[in-house]
């Protein structure tokens, strides 16, 4: 796999990232510290507060660890892992554990009703009513992944990390022959599925800690609903970004190959996926960003 590559994909992701992150948590800290203390409002906005915070830390803490793992020369760990170039390949899934762990948390430490008098709304809440949307870009994102890393671990060479030249019948008549690399066939499509089965099952627990947490004291129960969808947003937002950044890299780096092999279709095809998957997951996560009215 192109380490280069993986780093010109989380370069201006980390940037764009990091920079969008931090003006909505000064901003909401603003508008939350207005607000009178002492009442229901102000519950409200301590989990705000918290709830930002958490979203804030996880996304850079994610992007860093990408960012870093990616920049690793291609033979970096190659003793431990005997692949060259799977710790960056590797690199969005590690980003999207370490984001999910981060939330997992900031739900785990949710503030909770304090006094000697505590309210809180009882109302059964599913994941499908969190979710929406969000949660079949995440489920489509992931199908397209796991169909494009089989597709190239089925068309590698007997090594895994080339392909073979498209050739015509009389080059082949004449014996020409040739491969091309790198190519993301199963030394690397096998971890990186597993990582991503790691991946969705662990935003699937996070999810399931959102759904049950406690409510804020004094919230009704539009608000806390409110609150509820917004950690929804940022937990699948953020994990949007770094799946669809893996699809990216594997489209790009296997597309880019492809080309060099003659096999202009299939090249085409894959880095169309690429600049889609970057496009529609860094959008999602700007959507992530945007309040969660009650």
């Amino acid at each position: 796999m192109s380490s280069p590559l993986l780093l010109l994909v989380f370069a201006p992701l980390l940037a764009l990232a990091v920079g969008t992150a931090l003006l909505a948590a000064v901003l909401a800290w603003t508008g939350a510290r207005a607000r009178p203390a002492g009442t229901a409002d102000a519950a409200a906005a301590a989990a705000r507060r918290h709830q930002l915070t958490t979203g804030v830390l996880g996304l850079v803490g994610g992007l860093v660890v990408a960012a870093a793992a990616a920049s690793l020369a291609p033979t970096a760990l190659l003793s431990v892992t005997g692949v060259p170039g799977l710790v960056p390949a590797l690199a969005p899934y590690a980003a999207a554990l370490v984001l999910l762990v981060v939330h997992a948390a900031g739900e785990l430490t949710w503030p909770r009703p304090r006094g000697q008098l505590r309210s809180a709304v009882l109302v059964h809440r599913s994941l499908r009513d969190l979710t929406g949307a969000r949660a079949w870009l995440l489920a489509g994102t992931s199908a397209v992944t796991v169909a494009l890393l089989v597709t190239f671990g089925a068309t590698a060479a007997d090594d895994g990390r080339m392909v073979a030249h498209h050739l015509t019948a009389a080059e082949i008549a004449a014996g020409v022959s040739g491969r091309q690399g790198p190519y993301p066939g199963w030394p690397y499509g096998g971890p990186a599925l597993v990582a991503l089965g790691l991946v969705l099952l662990s935003t699937l627990a996070v999810l399931h800690l959102v759904a049950r947490r406690a409510a804020v004291s004094g919230a009704d129960r539009e608000v806390d609903h409110a609150l509820r969808r917004a950690s929804v947003r940022r937990v699948l937002g953020g994990v949007q970004l770094l799946v669809g950044a893996a699809l990216t890299a594997y489209a790009g780096v296997g597309g880019i190959t492809l080309y060099g092999a003659d096999w202009q279709g299939a090249a085409l095809t894959c880095l169309g996926v690429a600049v889609v998957s970057l496009v529609v997951s860094f959008g999602a996560l700007l959507g992530s960003l945007r309040p969660v009215r009650a």
